[in-house]
């Protein structure tokens, strides 16, 4: 699969990814998982 991504939004990604101690493309999958799972919430639904 490729996707199309800002150069600025790959580097967000890199840092968050590196801060969960993953490669950033392990990162994404994660994140994907999470969302088609339902386990990925909006902290800003959550607090309300």
């Amino acid at each position: 699969m490729n996707i199309r991504i800002s150069s600025s939004e790959l580097n967000k990604i890199k840092q968050r990814a590196e801060i969960e101690g993953l490669k950033y493309q392990t990162f994404v999958k994660s994140v994907l998982h999470k969302y088609i799972t339902g386990q990925l919430t909006d902290k800003s639904i959550a607090i309300a």
